[in-house]
């Protein structure tokens, strides 16, 4: 299992099975709970909610990740990075 990252408290990782099919795994947590019922079909072992790694759910990630880019750009407000412009000039 080849852990990917942490979002908050669910752990997310990529396991490979014999067959060469690969399965998104998150941890079981309210989080992750909520990620896995936005990916679509799931099943739960071991304390994880295990996806199969399909191009539809490769579609669902990559329409999410474009739907959340979308929201920062349109919404700069919600942006946590800032900018120090202080000692700028023309």
């Amino acid at each position: 299992m080849n852990e990917i990252d942490l979002l908050e408290n669910a752990h997310i990782s990529i396991k490979n099975n014999v067959a060469g099919e690969q399965h998104i795994l998150i941890e079981a947590s309210a989080l992750g709970a909520s990620l896995a019922e936005t990916l679509g079909k799931h099943n739960i072992k071991d304390g994880f909610y295990v996806i199969e790694h399909t191009p539809d759910i490769d579609k669902r990630i990559t329409d999410l990740i474009d739907a959340l880019i979308a929201i920062r750009y349109a919404h700069p407000l919600l942006m946590q990075l800032s900018l120090d412009i202080s000692g700028w000039s023309k």
